[in-house]
C-alpha cells in the first residue's frame, strides 16, 4: 500500500487566476446551488478590485501547487467580530484535515488582528451536516437558528467561537 505524501502544502492570499479552481470546487461540494457559487466567485472578485480593509479576505489552502481549499471572512457589524462567509474543500481532498487547518488559519489571523468572536452562519439541512460537525468539534458553539431563513424547512444555523488574546 503505498501513501501519497504532499511536498508542498501552505496557505497564501487569493490570486485572480484561483478563482476558476474556488468555483470547480465550490460546485463540486454539491452544497452550494449555482446562484451562490456565481455570488462566491463575484464578492471575491470585487473586493480583490476593490480592496476595502478587511471587509473581505480570501485565502486559498495550496497542495501540490493545486488549490485544495478556500476560505473568505471578514469584519462584521459587532466590535471586533469577524464572520466567515465561504469555506470550500475540494471533494477529493476532503476527510484528510483540511477544512481544520483552514479555520485554525482563520482563527490565527484574527486573532493577529485583535478580534475577539468568529461568527460561521450555515444551513440546517442535512447535506450541511458535516460542515456544522466540523465547526463543533473545532470548538464552535451553536448560539441558534433562525427558522426558515434559507428556505421553507431551511434553517440558518449561528456558530461563534471566542478567540482568546494573550493577556
Amino acid at each position: 500500500m503505498t501513501s501519497s505524501i504532499a511536498v508542498d502544502a501552505h496557505f497564501r492570499k487569493f490570486e485572480p487566476q484561483d478563482i476558476v479552481r474556488i468555483k470547480s470546487i465550490a460546485s463540486d461540494v454539491r452544497v452550494f446551488i449555482k446562484d451562490e457559487v456565481d455570488e462566491i466567485a463575484n464578492s471575491i472578485q470585487h473586493y480583490e478590485k476593490f480592496p476595502e480593509g478587511d471587509e473581505l479576505l480570501t485565502y486559498v489552502y495550496n497542495v501540490d501547487g493545486d488549490v485544495a481549499g478556500f476560505v473568505s471572512f471578514g469584519l462584521g457589524l459587532g466590535n471586533k467580530t469577524y464572520e466567515i462567509y465561504w469555506l470550500g474543500v475540494s471533494p477529493t481532498r476532503q476527510r484528510a484535515g483540511i477544512g481544520s487547518k483552514i479555520l485554525r488559519f482563520v482563527e490565527e489571523l484574527v486573532k493577529s488582528k485583535g478580534g475577539r468572536i468568529i461568527f460561521i452562519e450555515t444551513s440546517s439541512k442535512k447535506d450541511y451536516e458535516p460542515a456544522r460537525h466540523l465547526y463543533e468539534r473545532m470548538g464552535y458553539v451553536r448560539e441558534g437558528s433562525v427558522k426558515d431563513y434559507f428556505d421553507d424547512g431551511d434553517d440558518k444555523v449561528v456558530y461563534s467561537k471566542r478567540i482568546k488574546q494573550n493577556q
